[in-house]
């Protein structure tokens, strides 16, 4: 990344047009902390990656009167991903300009796909139930202590009226 690559900076995030794009026009959004995969990415600077990921799309419209534009987030090595850090890449794309950005799907089986929903749901029902032991432990840590409520009952029995 050079610094004449950079378009804005700011204290979240790098917006560019990276000298090796593949398409003219390609900009890429980095986070300035190093963050390896988007799930480690705070979900409060996702939100900002993707808001001005959105309002690029719409400026590279106009300014480049491209058809389209495909965001690309390479996920991982194992995704291709070249940079050391998440990004997202916005590419401006026009009919007929021979970029094929295509990849060959697996199928799933149904029973895969079941095992797949029965996880997730597991997964929703180990979060609300750690929620709620969370929620109780806070409440019993709010109620006062045994000692404090027979000190208190104690001194409003001898107290003077």
């Amino acid at each position: 990344m050079n610094k004449d690559d950079i378009i804005v900076d700011d204290e979240d995030i790098t917006v560019l047009c990276p000298s090796e794009a593949i398409v003219k026009g390609m900009i890429t959004i980095i986070p300035n902390k190093k963050y390896l995969i988007m799930e480690e990415v705070d979900d409060n600077l996702l939100i900002k990656m993707f808001q001005v990921a959105n309002k690029l799309c719409g400026s590279l419209f106009e300014a480049l009167k491209c058809e389209g534009t495909n965001i690309l987030i390479q996920n991982g090595v194992s995704a291709g991903q070249t940079l050391p850090s998440f990004s997202i890449n916005i590419i401006p794309r026009y009919s007929n300009d021979g970029l094929d950005l295509s990849w060959v799907g697996k199928n799933a089986s149904p029973q895969s796909l079941e095992e797949n929903v029965e996880l997730i749901h597991n997964i929703d029902k180990r979060e609300k139930e750690e929620a709620l032991e969370l929620q109780k432990k806070e409440e019993l840590e709010s109620l006062p202590d045994e000692e404090e409520a027979d000190d208190y009952l104690t001194k409003s029995m001898k107290r003077l009226p």
